[in-house]
């Protein structure tokens, strides 16, 4: 991410902002906001908080979108997935930036606005004092280096095109999907808790494919019935496995309903 550091010392951690008044008055009477000035604990330096700009190109300009994130608090039996807000420059990530569609970024891109590119290392200057062993093992325990993974952009030609969804994905890939959904979420309030546990009942590696079966249908629903008197009610695990059977059969991944016998 965006990081300020000191100009001086390098430090990272031990900084405070300082609001100057002799920049606009406190109340904003005039409808300027106060600078934003930033105090070093280490060095003692103030300096003015830098602007935000892509580490790759170097302009200001920001596009904020959601990216896709998947959690295992329990090993690779369950699965979370949730979202959350990244920051991308319209140029240099445009690979991902659907300009009709608020498209949730791949999970696994890097941001070239926070990260730049891969290729592009940017060297501290000669002058900088070397940073204090304190703060360097400070830094270090707060912020390990990152493995960077940068996606290559597509070639020119297909530069236009959407990310799509995999044509055969598996059932955490396609419970995402459900989750990004907006249509029928506020009638089912449990629908994700439901999708959850659906992910570790069916295995969240598991292709739709392998589902795409009569017996499936049979088999979740005796997994609905199994739920009664847990935290889901049935009837809204039922509502829930519904509309995934419908998500599932309108984006072409199963031919069967498999949520024949809950209708």
């Amino acid at each position: 991410m965006d990081e300020t550091t000191c100009p001086r010392c390098g430090e990272t951690d031990d900084l405070r902002g300082l609001r100057t008044p002799e920049a606009a008055p406190p109340d904003g009477a005039n409808g300027t906001p106060a600078r934003i000035r930033v105090h070093c604990g280490a060095c003692g330096l103030d300096f003015p908080r830098p602007i935000s700009r892509c580490r790759s190109c170097g302009g200001r300009d920001v596009a904020t979108r959601r990216q896709l994130m998947t959690r295992h608090p329990r090993g690779t039996l369950l699965a979370v997935t949730g979202t959350r807000e990244v920051r991308l420059c319209p140029r240099c990530d445009e690979a991902v930036i659907d300009p009709d569609r608020d498209t949730p970024v791949p999970e696994h891109y890097l941001s070239r606005f926070a990260h730049g590119a891969e290729e592009a290392a940017v060297l501290p200057p000669e002058s900088v004092p070397e940073t204090s062993a304190a703060s360097r093992a400070r830094r270090a325990r707060r912020h390990p280096e990152p493995t960077r993974v940068v996606v290559a952009p597509p070639p020119v030609a297909d530069s236009a095109q959407t990310p799509r969804a995999p044509q055969d994905p598996t059932v955490r890939e396609a419970v995402a999907q459900l989750l990004l959904d907006p249509r029928g979420a506020e009638e089912q309030p449990g629908r994700a808790l439901v999708m959850v546990l659906l992910g570790q009942e069916l295995g969240p590696s598991t292709r739709m494919s392998a589902l795409d079966r009569p017996e499936t249908a049979d088999r979740l629903r005796a997994w609905v019935t199994g739920l009664a008197g847990g935290p889901v009610p049935a009837e809204a695990a039922a509502a829930a496995l519904r509309s995934f059977s419908d998500l599932c059969r309108d984006r072409g991944w199963v031919a069967q309903d498999l949520a024949a016998e809950l209708r």
